[in-house]
């Protein structure tokens, strides 16, 4: 997923409240798509905390750095359609891959530091996916 968010990133003009509903009539797909846009203002939100644009090149200056630091930032929001998302009822456990048992292996509670919080709001047990990219 790090690699759809990161080519989403350089993409500027692509706003992520502007995302729109897929309305896709499986609610356990729907209510994974609607923690998506969640997941996209995380990652795309601490890199406008450090300063950088969304059309900053993959290397530049530090000079460029502060240019940018001076610049107002614009931070992501949800689209809103996702909150109108019903939460499902029953709890959705999608595995993660573990090398140990060479298996899929669900995680065991929402208590875990490892469960995405933001899966969890539509009750939905996941590994917090890799989202953060250079």
């Amino acid at each position: 997923m790090r690699n759809e968010l990161e080519y989403f990133w350089y993409k500027n003009t692509w706003a992520v409240c502007d995302i729109p509903d897929p309305q896709d009539p499986d609610e356990g797909r729907y209510a994974c798509l609607a923690c998506i846009p969640a997941l996209l203002c995380l990652a795309f939100n601490q890199r406008i905390r450090l300063g950088l644009p969304h059309d900053a090149p993959a290397i530049f200056t530090g000079d460029m750095l502060d240019k940018w630091r001076e610049q107002q930032r614009k931070y992501e929001k949800e689209p809103h359609w996702t909150v109108n998302v019903t939460r499902l009822t029953r709890t959705l456990a999608i595995p993660h891959w573990d090398n140990q048992q060479r298996d899929f292996i669900p995680l065991d509670t929402f208590s875990l530091d490892k469960a995405s919080e933001e899966f969890a709001r539509m009750n939905i047990l996941i590994w917090q996916p890799h989202i953060y990219f250079a």
